[in-house]
């Protein structure tokens, strides 16, 4: 006998199965073979024994499986039953409650980054506008004082040392304006972006390919 007859053999005294049974059963002989190798074949054809007795191992084990299955107490499933009940009950009645809590500090913690965005560059478009205003009256200090020196040194020196003094808020401002611009607000905002996707459950690129 060859393994081809012993397999198709044993395929059709399995066909009171169901189907799904009947595959796993059939596959677990096909693997057994292929461990085996081809070399094999008629050993462990010699082992395992006719298909009929291999088929009637089979159905027996099954018939034994349903038997026990049959006479399992069923009072245990309306316990499990209740349980399950009870667990969702518990679920909607937390939802209920705590929905429209965890609701409102998402609201309110949408809101605070919403409001911190909009409190940064507003924060940097002042300080611009600052140093722009001093910018201004550099140029003008500048203008009216050198000439004032010679006729009015007092109050030419003073323009020139109002002048200075716009030096420094226009370098401090633009500074400042920069730094919001270049590194401050772009953090804040991949900072929301990290958040967001913590929170949904949204991967990165980067940690996809990890």
């Amino acid at each position: 006998m060859t393994r081809l007859v012993f397999m198709e053999r044993l395929r059709s005294l399995l066909g009171t199965l169901p189907f799904s049974e009947q595959q796993e059963a059939l596959r677990y002989y096909e693997e057994y073979f292929n461990d085996a190798g081809p070399e094999n074949e008629q050993h462990v054809i010699e082992e395992l024994g006719s298909p009929e007795q291999v088929a009637q191992t089979i159905l027996n084990s099954n018939a034994s499986s349903l038997t026990n299955s049959s006479n399992a107490p069923t009072a245990q499933t309306a316990p499990t039953a209740r349980k399950k009940t009870g667990l969702w009950i518990f679920l909607a009645c937390t939802a209920i409650i705590w929905g429209p809590v965890l609701f409102g500090v998402v609201i309110t913690i949408v809101v605070t980054l919403f409001a911190v965005f909009i409190g940064l560059f507003a924060a940097a478009l002042g300080i611009l506008a600052t140093a722009v205003a001093a910018m201004v009256m550099f140029f003008a200090a500048l203008i009216i004082g050198v000439p004032l020196v010679f006729s009015d040194s007092l109050n030419g020196l003073l323009l020139i040392s109002m002048a200075l003094f716009c030096v420094g808020i226009l370098l401090t401002g633009g500074s400042l304006s920069w730094g919001l611009f270049r590194y401050v607000i772009p953090g804040f905002v991949r900072f929301c972006g990290k958040l967001f996707k913590r929170f949904s459950g949204r991967k990165t690129k980067k940690e996809e390919l990890k």
